[in-house]
């Protein structure tokens, strides 16, 4: 009864995996029977529950929200992603998360290119283009990573005479502006690293 319980509540297969015990419950004199589960950490079925809940999260609330969208980009964006000079890679030996992240892309339209797997390099996705790089910085992407980010504004201020549509000099101020603030972050923090290190 209790695995049965389990199993459809979060998705796990009722097996010997399920450790149930029964814990009984007075509520207003009616007694109601819960099931509880013993999950030693680092087993097996902790693992499955914590699979289970990523993609319940990803699949669920993440891919339906663009807030969330972006908010889950800026976080990975920052941890795992390179700002070259006309091109955002990211890369991962995990292709469920490539995958996962081409979706995210998608439901955005922000086009993107794949690099293949190779001897040096795990499969990565390929974002260029201007406009991709607008919708990024639009909406705070790499904000978790400030040298990141102002890689991503220089990038734009690179953009010349042919974009000057899409960066006209009110836009140009506003990244400058940011470049500036950003430049000073990253100094100050520079410079507490040095002293830190110094004071060793």
């Amino acid at each position: 009864m209790v695995k049965n319980f389990w199993n459809k509540e979060i998705g796990l297969k009722a097996n010997n995996e399920l450790k149930t015990s029964f814990m009984t419950k007075e509520i207003k004199a009616n007694k109601n029977v819960f099931g509880s589960m013993n999950i030693s950490c680092g087993s097996i079925l902790m693992n499955n529950i914590i699979t289970h809940m990523q993609d319940f999260i990803k699949s669920n609330l993440i891919l339906k929200n663009t807030k969330f969208i972006y908010a889950y980009l800026n976080g990975y964006f920052s941890g795992e992603a390179y700002v070259g000079k006309r091109q955002i890679q990211v890369a991962s030996k995990d292709t469920n998360q490539i995958d996962f992240v081409t979706k995210l892309l998608d439901t955005l339209g922000i086009r993107y290119g794949l690099g293949s797997e190779s001897i040096n390099s795990p499969p990565r996705i390929l974002i260029s283009r201007i406009d991709n790089f607008i919708e990024l910085y639009e909406n705070n992407v790499f904000d978790m990573h400030p040298s990141k980010r102002s890689s991503l504004i220089k990038r734009l201020l690179d953009y010349k005479n042919k974009y000057r549509l899409l960066i006209n000099s009110e836009f140009r101020g506003k990244l400058n502006n940011e470049l500036f603030q950003l430049t000073k972050l990253i100094s100050k923090r520079n410079l507490s690293v040095k002293l830190k290190v110094k004071n060793l």
